[in-house]
């Protein structure tokens, strides 16, 4: 680390001297408490380091008051040192309704201002912000020492009803509401409709949308240029586009799917075409898998409506071990004892033929990829014959930027429907509870669920995001485009935002489903997963070792500092590489650094884990 930081208490040290007023460790950790004050954790994980800028930013004279009422109505009220109880006296709020007791925080900023907020009536991510935005915008620089005068007029900017900047200088109050507005992007918050569209992949980030666009715009100006350099599900894309001219790439297939969807404007008239048409190719590709699967259609049909007890766990678990057919690698399908029927062992023949002709003629009819690979699996068999249905539609109905799209409210039908929350591996049948709540999955009807999302989506598309490419390909690539499609933007107009993989988790295990859906190709699938070869998942360097993914960060980074294009870097307390290491690596390429952060529950991909393991820290370490 360098010199600019330090452990709690030299900070604590440093922060007192620089105030001249006693500020202890347990000041600094209410601040880190309440999400007030960036912070590092030390590379042994046995302390806390703080960079000096930004304690001397937020630790101040920093203290609250019970009740709003009354407050600061004098100059020696407001800017006294050791008015009002210490912030570290503060109880510690386990959730925002525990801490919305009508405290008020006040924060001096310098000698001629300060800050004040209702405490769990205002996210202090948005205070983060709009203190960076101050400082960056020169507002409050004033050193005027006799502060403590009576005389003085001291002006109050109300920029919300929670939310007070106080000054003893005239402020531009038109200004200071503008960079407030610009600390929230209230504006840009994911919308219901939206969120019902964004299938619910590891680590999208759909709620941190307002936070992520208010962080971009402190650094790019408004038209100014952004690449979202590994897109996911295009919803940061879809925010950024609101401001920037943006630039998106996402190296699997389905992510760039989706991200160019968000920027494809649907007619009334296309979306009616294709449901008039839809259903007639819909119902001939369902009824010739019916007429081949029927009998396990009638015994999945059982269990879909049937009790749930002990005797039908059993049976259940073998009907789901039985079929499709053994897959290779899955020693639980090949020691399954089958359900008797009396064409079991023909139709077992039969699926091996239909997928060797269609690895040669993918497009052969009828389509039945997903049944024959992921029934009772990922899906129940009559989920799955509809999801082929649909994709057999698509084909014969849709061509260009519509098909696009309907394949993309395909995928996203695809995440609603699964039996369990991602496609690593099939949710187990271990229980009479996990069996209930499998069913409750595969009795979703898919077609309903399809026409709904369809829908939904068009009412998104009213006002499509304004993105200008969507590139699919290695980070390494999409950044050259960037740069060469960008060369002639002006320094500080260029903007790289980066939220790449961060666990040991390989996401080509969790989506493979998706890409294999979209692809529609019939690939050789093994083990209980059923995934293609790995030379068929994209796998990315910034997951799985910790190693290559610090090499692979130390090069992003130098080539995002030689475009001289500011970084903005997403990454959680719990990622594969260490924060510590994040920002040493970054501050050896950027002369400028700042760290912004924001607690969030994170989704446990199905695992049973308590509400604190849940809870991270997301940074965005900006680099420029």
């Amino acid at each position: 680390m360098t010199g600019i930081y330090r452990n709690l208490s030299e900070a604590a040290s440093d922060a007192s001297h620089h105030f001249e007023i006693p500020i202890d460790v347990s000041d600094l950790l209410a601040l880190i408490r309440f999400g007030l004050l960036p912070f590092l954790p030390s590379l042994d994980g046995s302390d806390t380091l703080l960079r000096v800028s930004d304690v001397r930013r937020f630790a101040g004279n920093v203290g609250y008051h019970a009740g709003i009422e009354g407050l600061f109505t004098d100059l020696n009220t407001l800017f006294r040192p050791g008015e009002g109880r210490r912030v570290s006296d503060m109880p510690a709020p386990h959730t925002k309704d525990d801490a919305n007791d009508g405290s008020v925080v006040f924060i001096q900023l310098s000698p001629s201002m300060g800050l004040s907020f209702v405490l769990g009536e205002t996210d202090t991510e948005e205070i983060q912000l709009f203190i960076a935005s101050l400082r960056r915008g020169g507002v409050g620089r004033s050193s005027q020492s006799d502060w403590h005068l009576q005389s003085v007029r001291l002006c109050r900017v109300d920029v919300d009803p929670n939310v007070a900047l106080w000054s003893l200088q005239e402020l531009d109050q038109q200004l200071i509401r503008d960079l407030w507005r610009k600390s929230t992007c209230e504006e840009v918050s994911t919308s219901h409709t939206e969120t019902l569209t964004i299938p619910k992949l590891y680590g999208n980030k759909s709620r941190m949308t307002p936070f992520l666009a208010a962080i971009a715009r402190h650094y790019v100006p408004d038209a100014g240029e952004v690449c979202d350099l590994m897109s996911g599900t295009g919803i940061v894309s879809r925010v950024f586009s609101a401001f920037f001219k943006v630039y998106a790439n996402d190296a699997n297939d389905f992510a760039a799917l989706l991200t160019r969807c968000q920027a494809v404007a649907i007619s009334t008239k296309a979306l009616s075409e294709f449901i008039e048409k839809m259903p007639s190719f819909y119902e001939q590709n369902a009824a010739a898998l019916m007429e081949l699967f029927g009998d396990s259609l009638s015994i999945e049909a059982g269990f879909l409506h049937g009790r749930v007890n002990s005797s039908a766990l059993d049976q259940y678990k073998r009907y789901c071990e039985m079929f499709p057919y053994p897959i290779e690698g899955d020693p639980s399908a090949a020691s399954a004892e089958p359900i008797p029927t009396n064409s079991a062992g023909r139709l077992g023949a039969r699926i091996r033929e239909m997928i060797v002709l269609r690895q040669q003629h993918p497009n052969s009819f009828p389509y039945c990829m997903a049944t024959v690979y992921y029934s009772n699996a990922y899906f129940g068999l009559s989920q799955a014959i509809a999801l082929d249905s649909i994709r057999f539609a698509i084909d014969k109905c849709m061509t260009g930027a519509f098909r696009d799209f309907c394949l993309a409210a395909l995928l996203v039908t695809a995440c609603s429907c699964a039996s369990g929350p991602h496609f690593a591996q099939p949710p187990k049948i271990r229980s009479e509870g996990s069996m209930a709540e499998i069913l409750e999955h595969r009795a979703r009807d898919v077609l309903s669920e399809y026409s709904l999302i369809l829908r939904l989506m068009a009412e998104r598309q009213k006002e499509p995001a304004r993105i200008e490419h969507v590139w699919n390909l290695d980070w390494r690539q999409a950044l050259a485009q960037f740069d060469s499609v960008t060369k002639s933007a002006a320094v500080d107009r260029r903007g790289v935002y980066v939220d790449p993989p961060y666990t040991k988790l390989q996401y080509s295990r969790y989506y493979h489903v998706l890409n294999t859906i979209l692809a529609y190709n019939y690939p050789d699938i093994s083990g209980k997963g059923r995934y293609p070869p790995r030379s068929y998942r994209f796998s990315s360097r910034f997951e799985y070792q910790s190693s290559a993914a610090k090499k692979e960060f130390a090069e992003l980074f130098q080539q995002c500092a030689s475009m001289k294009a500011i970084i903005f870097l997403s990454y959680t307390s719990k990622g594969l590489v260490p924060i510590h290491h994040l920002v040493e690596e970054m501050e050896k390429v950027y002369p400028s650094l700042d760290l912004f952060c924001k607690r969030i529950r994170h989704h446990s991909q199905g695992v049973n884990i308590g509400k604190d393991r849940q809870m991270v820290t997301e940074y965005v370490i900006v680099g420029s």
